[in-house]
């Protein structure tokens, strides 16, 4: 009875060559992830010799990201994106209204390593709206919309005295000052209305006695 032995299979795997005296290295259905350098090492009358090879994968560009929107406003400023991956390295063009856009006082192109940033000063309102990201080497091309949408414009923050800043200024202020104010029966109002007297304070014992003279000046009053 004939046995068979099994004959495992792997994609990237090592046959004798027929045209020159050595093995060949075969990969069947290369991927993206083969590509990178291989080295072969072969004993050659005794010594140790060795080859190596880098190996690049060329493929259509493929998008590396999801970015569909974007947000701005007037008189403020935006990053569109389109980043794939290509093998040769991406080549991209941006449009808008099917007209293509070129560096200007408002807008800037980056290109590097598969990436593509178009950097907006957003000046007027027809500046929002769809953007078209373009990316193509010699195998392919793709395609992508980038929105831009109008959002809000960030409110500008008010400084607002609270007891919060009081509390900052207590904890700056000198282990000295502290104690006289204590001791002074200097009440949370009373520290809290002269918070910025506290904190420029330079001589301690006669700040908190100021405060405490203009304290009861008011109750006289």
């Amino acid at each position: 009875m004939t046995q068979f032995c099994p004959v495992t299979y792997f994609r990237i795997h090592v046959e004798e060559a027929e045209a020159h005296n050595g093995v060949d290295l075969i990969f069947d259905n290369i991927l993206r992830r083969d590509r990178g350098n291989y080295t072969c090492s072969a004993n050659v009358d005794g010594e140790e010799v060795s080859k190596s090879f880098q190996l690049f994968v060329d493929n259509k560009p493929l998008w590396n990201d999801d970015k569909t929107k974007a947000y701005s406003y007037v008189d403020g400023s935006v990053n569109l994106t389109c980043e794939v991956k290509a093998e040769p390295e991406a080549n991209f063009t941006w449009t808008k209204d099917d007209s293509v856009i070129y560096p200007s006082e408002i807008t800037q192109i980056f290109n590097d390593n598969n990436t593509s940033i178009l950097q907006l000063k957003v000046t007027e309102q027809r500046m929002f709206g769809d953007y078209l990201c373009i990316a193509q080497n010699k195998l392919g091309t793709l395609e992508r919309v980038i929105i831009l949408q109008q959002g809000q414009k960030p409110a500008i923050p008010t400084a607002k005295r609270s007891w919060l800043r009081t509390m900052v200024v207590w904890c700056n202020i000198s282990k000295m000052l502290v104690w006289l104010l204590h001791s002074l029966h200097l009440d949370r109002q009373t520290l809290k209305d002269h918070s910025e007297d506290l904190q420029d304070a330079k001589e301690p014992r006669l700040a908190a006695q100021k405060i405490k003279e203009k304290k009861q000046t008011w109750e006289v009053e």
